[in-house]
């Protein structure tokens, strides 16, 4: 649950710095935390033990040893706000037990390691396993101690299918409609996804790209160009894949209007909801990291519809196994209200829109717990932009 500037140096290629692509749209919901945080960073790093704020607005800082130099500091960078400070273990600590077991997981996905994420609020690392009495979890006890949190859990299940759907034809696209590969596809002949939010790029130089990006999952072993149908009719072609490229985000983009090649569709930043029910619009993106547990989301999956839930785990999220094979970083954990099912891959994650009419862009759906489908799994917005060097549409 800790805000960053950029992503940890552990998780990203070497030119890991993240650069606002539009900062006019970003959106901080917790600009207290984010204050805080850089100042004792700043301060004393060898003290700071993590920081995230509860649902009553409690900015909880966990600060290790001598508090009064800190504590003035955290003070200072948020007068209004009521501060708390015990830590038994240091943020950099906890953040490098997580890189080890993120990296142990990446070389053996088969071993046993399911998903890891430093906790702030538990000022330990939480680690979930295949088997809480297998060899590999009692290594891990036995090497970090009380830092650690051992756990039962499983990968993510996809969440791809066929099915009876809400299929209908926009100009422009809309965000949170079915969308799926036509009969005659070589490979995964009427796959069924859902469109994530809109992006603009200009990978060229020369020539403006738009499309929607959707979970990589759903493209991954496509031809190139291979095209989608959406409403009906044609929808765009498969043009990237994060996932594919081994960047751990499980993201990929379908471009619907090329100046140089193609335009099937103009892309926007409109969100689907329901039949008869106005669509939302997207004017702001969730800035690098900033979710916090206990946030409220809204799903607009094409199979489920709209799902209102809380994050559970924020800030920068987790790393998990996703079908068995492939460790995700910088997950965001949800708890829905209801279920979603199969066609909801890729189903674009907001809040709002608020009483100014903004809606913000949190992230992608990507799958579910196999054992509670109400138990969600998202890559954060800001990760999926970064990966695929797109800009989400806000307007």
């Amino acid at each position: 649950m800790q805000i960053f500037d950029s992503f940890s140096t552990a998780s990203t290629p070497p030119d890991s710095t993240y650069v606002d692509p539009d900062p006019s749209t970003t959106y901080d919901p917790h600009p207290a935390v984010t204050s805080v945080q850089k100042t004792l960073e700043g301060l004393a790093p060898e003290q700071f033990g993590g920081i995230y704020q509860t649902k009553d607005g409690v900015v909880h800082v966990g600060i290790v040893g001598d508090m009064s130099a800190p504590t003035g500091a955290a003070t200072a960078a948020a007068p209004s706000d009521e501060l708390q400070f015990p830590a038994q273990h240091t943020w950099a600590d906890l953040q490098a037990i997580s890189d080890q077991l993120t990296a142990e997981m990446a070389s053996n996905p088969s071993g046993g390691l399911v998903s890891v994420s430093a906790d702030a609020e538990t000022n330990r690392v939480d680690v979930g396993v295949s088997d809480v009495t297998s060899p590999l979890a009692q290594s891990i006890k036995t090497e970090y101690g009380d830092a650690i949190a051992i756990f039962a859990d499983d990968p993510i299940e996809p969440l791809v299918g066929v099915y009876p759907d809400r299929d209908k034809y926009h100009q422009p696209g809309y965000a949170g409609l079915n969308i799926y590969l036509p009969k005659n596809a070589p490979r995964a002949a009427g796959r069924a996804c859902t469109d994530g939010f809109g992006y603009h790029a200009n990978p060229t130089g020369i020539s403006d790209e738009r499309g929607f990006y959707t979970a990589g999952h759903c493209v991954y072993d496509l031809l190139p160009t291979q095209e989608w149908n959406q409403g009906g009719q044609r929808f765009g072609v498969y043009t990237r894949n994060g996932f594919r490229a081994k960047s751990n985000c499980d993201c990929g983009t379908i471009t619907t209007d090329n100046t140089s090649t193609i335009t099937f569709r103009h892309s926007s930043n409109i969100v689907a909801i329901a039949p008869g029910v106005h669509p939302v619009h997207i004017t702001r993106r969730e800035a690098v990291n900033s979710g916090q547990k206990g946030d409220v989301i809204e799903v607009s999956g094409a199979r489920s519809g709209l799902v209102v839930g809380t994050i559970t785990v924020g800030g920068q999220g987790e790393t998990h196994l996703f079908g068995g094979t492939i460790p995700l970083r910088h997950l965001y954990v949800a708890e829905l209200s209801s279920p979603v099912y199969p066609g909801d891959s890729g189903a674009p994650v907001f809040q709002g829109p608020d009483f100014n009419g903004q809606a913000t862009a949190i992230g992608i759906l990507l799958g579910r717990d196999p054992k509670d489908f109400k138990k969600i799994y998202f890559s954060q917005n800001a990760w999926v932009e970064f990966q695929l060097r797109v800009t989400t549409s806000t307007s």
